[in-house]
C-alpha cells in the first residue's frame, strides 16, 4: 500500500512539474518582443508617431486626388482614425500617434505628409506605410525625420501601387498637401 501511495504521489509532483513548465512557456512566448503590426481592416494603413507635445498632423491623398486629414476624416477610400492633440486628446506623455487606412486600394501614386500644426519644439517623426492584405501584415516603407518649426509639411513618402494593389515604387520627392486643399474647389 505504502508502495502504491508513492507512486501516484511521484505521478502528481511529475504532472504538477510538467504543468509549471508548460505555463512557463507560455509566458515566456506572451513576453518575448515581436515585431510591430496593425490589426485594423483596411488594404494599407499609414501610420505617424512621435515623443513630441506639440501638435503634429498626418496628411494623406490617393491617386483621385482626395486627401484624408483632420478637417476631412473620411475622403475617398481613406479615413483618418483619429486626429491626436496632446493635452487635449490624449495625455501629453503619450505624444502624437495618427493612423491613415486605405480601405480600398487604387492604382496609382498616394502622398503622406506631416504638418507642424502648432508646437515650437523640434520633433521626430516616423511615419511607416503597413501592407494589411492577407494574413501577413508587414511594414513595407518607414521614414524618420525631424520637423522644427510651426507650418512646416514634410512629404515622409510617395508611394505606387498597381492595379493589383501591390506596392510597386515609392520616392520622397516633396509636395504640399495643404497647398492643395486650399485651393481645391470644395474648400
Amino acid at each position: 500500500m505504502r508502495g502504491l501511495r508513492y507512486a501516484v504521489a511521484l505521478v502528481v509532483v511529475v504532472d504538477f512539474l510538467v504543468a509549471v513548465v508548460q505555463m512557463q512557456q507560455a509566458i515566456i512566448e506572451r513576453a518575448s518582443f515581436t515585431k510591430p503590426s496593425v490589426t485594423t481592416f483596411g488594404q494599407y494603413a499609414v501610420m505617424m508617431s512621435s515623443k513630441t507635445s506639440d501638435d503634429l498632423d498626418l496628411y494623406v491623398r490617393d491617386p483621385q486626388g482626395d486627401v484624408a486629414w483632420y478637417g476631412s476624416l473620411q475622403a475617398g477610400a481613406l479615413s483618418l482614425e483619429h486626429d491626436q492633440i496632446p493635452g487635449s486628446t490624449d495625455p501629453v506623455s503619450d505624444g502624437v500617434h495618427e493612423t491613415t487606412i486605405v480601405r480600398e486600394s487604387a492604382a496609382g501614386q498616394y502622398v503622406a505628409n506631416v504638418d507642424v500644426y502648432n508646437g515650437s519644439h523640434p520633433a521626430v517623426v516616423t511615419v511607416q506605410l503597413w501592407d494589411l492584405r492577407g494574413a501577413n501584415k508587414r511594414m513595407v516603407l518607414a521614414r524618420t525625420f525631424g520637423l522644427r518649426y510651426q507650418g512646416q509639411q514634410v512629404t515622409a513618402f510617395r508611394w505606387r501601387l498597381d492595379a493589383k494593389g501591390d506596392l510597386v515604387g515609392h520616392d520622397e520627392v516633396p509636395t504640399s498637401l495643404l497647398r492643395d486643399l486650399r485651393t481645391s474647389p470644395s474648400n
